[in-house]
């Protein structure tokens, strides 16, 4: 136990000590919090207008529109605010209008056809004549533009719809909420897919930041002869490698899972994300499946990088294992969870649907037991194999 240690210590000094894996342990938590944040914020302003903006919208042959629709389009409120010109008045053209609006200087052009009240009144709907017409030209590219239109085609078909109006749906829509999805629904939608996949991939790259170069790098330039010819076992080597690079592993992924935990109410800004709804309990679970599935990832990584010849090799292998990882995380993003219990004793799918469970709030006591256990089995397994091949001369030679 006491040559473990030693090399625990030994290769956590080597982790804490040099800047280079520093970096690459802790920097990717940092950047998650910042980026994320930045992106959430850079996404709010780019699919928001500000909250005094006042639309610019050209009109022609307003006169024409009819007393009920020219009032209607001249109504405001805290929410849309708007200035209605007459390109008569101004002296412009529908295509100087036109130009203004793909400079994005102005926001939407109304174009009502000559006539266009005294028309609609005489309309017969089935006849052969065409219905009169609005046009409407926009920059959909431009948020404040796309938002003018759909506010003024809503209120042309509401004006449209009536005319022959017979039944109404959700009159009351600005004083009842018709929406029943509670904040914790809409939460747990948000969260369910998107964090399982984040998770599952930071903590294998944890992982993959220092494991390869601790084993086949050692290999690669010799170092690990010198510590072969001291008086320990090498099952002793191995272990204190694996708990060392599980330890330093673990370290960075609970700065990549808090970096986003904070990062995600700025990310989801957009959306009703009520974190409180989780407590210490489901935190705790997640914590416990977090650290054996980064068990897991190790002793998969500690195996590839003990038979590979080269960092170089070592991380080839484990970017092709990578994407099988990512693909699992996927099934999270595109709701496909399995019911049945054999999900739970397959390897790092298992953490993915007990993830799911636990940020559904809908825990499973013998799913996450199972989860828990069957990683445990797997990382035994992982330590075993590793051992044997550690007591392998061919292998850590390079020959």
């Amino acid at each position: 136990m006491r040559n473990i240690w030693t090399i625990i210590k030994k290769e956590l000094k080597r982790f804490f000590t040099d800047y280079r894996i520093l970096v690459s342990l802790f920097l990717p938590g940092v950047m998650i919090f910042f980026l994320y944040s930045f992106m959430g914020d850079m996404m709010s302003d780019s699919f928001t207008t500000a909250d005094d903006y006042t639309y610019q919208i050209y009109v022609q042959n307003r006169k024409d529109a009819g007393e009920a629709l020219s009032q209607m389009m001249t109504y405001e409120n805290e929410f849309f605010k708007m200035e209605l010109i007459d390109i008569e008045n101004e002296s412009i053209t529908i295509e100087e209008a036109k130009e203004k609006i793909k400079d994005q200087e102005a926001d939407l052009l109304i174009v009502f056809e000559e006539n266009f009240y005294e028309n609609m009144s005489t309309y017969v709907s089935g006849s052969d004549t065409l219905a009169p017409n609005i046009e409407m030209f926009y920059n959909s590219v431009q948020t404040s533009s796309q938002e003018a239109y759909s506010y003024f085609a809503a209120l042309f078909d509401s004006y449209e719809s009536s005319m022959t109006n017979k039944f109404d749906v959700n009159r009351f829509s600005s004083d009842v909420n018709y929406d029943l999805a509670t904040s914790e629904q809409t939460t747990i939608m948000v969260i369910t897919s998107m964090l399982p996949f984040l998770l599952i991939t930071f903590l294998f790259t944890a992982s993959m930041s220092i494991t390869p170069d601790s084993i086949a790098g050692e290999k690669e330039r010799g170092t690990i002869a010198t510590l072969l010819v001291t008086p320990m076992k090498r099952s002793e080597l191995a272990l204190g490698k694996i708990i060392a690079i599980a330890i330093a592993a673990l370290a960075s992924s609970a700065v990549s899972f808090v970096g986003l935990m904070l990062s995600l109410p700025k990310l989801m800004q957009m959306a009703d994300v009520n974190l409180a709804i989780y407590g210490l309990g489901t935190y705790l679970a997640i914590f416990g499946v977090i650290v054996v599935t980064e068990l897991l990832f190790v002793a998969i990584i500690s195996f590839i990088s003990s038979i590979a010849k080269s960092v170089k090799e070592a991380t080839g292998y484990c970017s092709a294992v990578m994407v099988v990882v990512m693909l699992l995380g996927v099934t999270s993003m595109v709701g496909l969870s399995s019911a049945s219990i054999g999900a739970y004793f397959i390897p790092a799918y298992n953490s993915i649907q007990c993830l799911n469970e636990l940020l559904s709030l809908s825990f499973n006591p013998i799913h996450f037991l199972i989860t828990i256990g069957m990683n445990i089995v797997y990382v035994i397994l992982g330590a075993f194999v590793i051992t044997k091949v550690f007591n392998s001369e061919k292998i850590l030679s390079n020959n």
